[in-house]
């Protein structure tokens, strides 16, 4: 699930994400950076990936963002982010 958070050196929301099971049992939470502010839902998902826009604080030009997880040293996995151009 995507939404938004409040930021306090912005006018505009942050980009907040929560994950849930099939039940909607929590999961994890994770807050964006205030680089991608003012996030429109739902997720996109094509092709084993998901996808979301959001704008950038400066200039609030679109831009979409591609999800996904990496590998950590500890073997645990986390979110790694990529502005698609």
């Amino acid at each position: 699930m995507i939404g938004g958070r409040r930021l306090t050196d912005s006018n505009f929301s942050g980009t907040y994400l929560l994950r849930v099971d099939q039940y909607g049992a929590f999961i994890s939470q994770q807050e964006i950076g205030s680089d991608k502010v003012a996030p429109i839902g739902p997720l996109l998902e094509t092709g084993g990936k998901y996808y979301f826009f959001s704008m950038t604080p400066v200039g609030l030009t679109s831009q979409l963002t591609e999800m996904g997880y990496k590998q950590n040293y500890c073997g645990g996995r986390f979110l790694s982010f990529s502005r698609l151009q």
